[in-house]
């Protein structure tokens, strides 16, 4: 099963970024069976297979096993199928039900599913393929980039305005910065408290 390779390629660049040396990088990309050039077409797609152990690689190199709920955490784009969604849906309930239905196109190891409860919505992730429910890192990234595309549609997090003065939502900010380090579950939670 192939995925878009535009996730892989901001994972790269969140480990450059991360790594101290070099060779870190190097060691990630051997590991991985990777080379970068193979990250360098725009249109490829890639094997979710290999965008997992990318991952697992990259958290074991650099020995954080947060590396790649923080990387999620900074996704701040989505392929053109999720922008096209996300554009034309009149508010995060409807894209969450567009993304539900389309998502297939996008991943198809995985299946979100939406449950409301009063004035709450939780989002649940479900795996289509059971042989990626091994790779928890990879689920981590995937689960914190859904908080942070939904944070960039809904401009929940924004950390200053136009004019440059902090707005109300720098305690939002905050509150998100320790989340890494917790279960996506307890990460859930507080996003749905802060965006109320």
């Amino acid at each position: 099963m192939d995925v878009e390779i535009t996730r892989l390629q901001l994972l790269a660049a969140e480990l450059e970024r991360a790594a101290e040396d070099p060779e870190l990088v190097t060691r990630v990309f051997d590991r991985a069976d990777l080379t970068p050039a193979q990250l360098s077409a725009a249109e490829a797609r890639i094997s979710a297979q290999t965008e997992a152990s990318f991952i697992r690689h990259a958290c074991d190199v650099l020995g954080d096993i947060t590396f790649a709920a923080k990387a999620g955490l900074r996704v701040t784009s989505a392929s053109s199928l999720a922008a096209y969604i996300s554009k034309y849906s009149r508010d995060l309930k409807q894209v969450m039900e567009n993304t539900i239905r389309f998502h297939r196109f996008i991943d198809p190891t995985l299946g979100f599913s939406m449950d409301l409860s009063g004035n709450a919505a939780t989002l649940g992730l479900h795996w289509k393929d059971a042989r990626f429910a091994r790779y928890h890192r990879r689920t981590e990234f995937l689960m914190f980039a859904a908080v942070a595309r939904m944070r960039t549609l809904t401009g929940c997090l924004s950390t200053r305005s136009r004019s440059g003065s902090s707005t109300r939502s720098d305690g939002m900010r905050r509150a998100f910065q320790g989340l890494p380090a917790f279960p996506s579950v307890s990460a859930w939670s507080r996003w749905r408290s802060c965006c109320r």
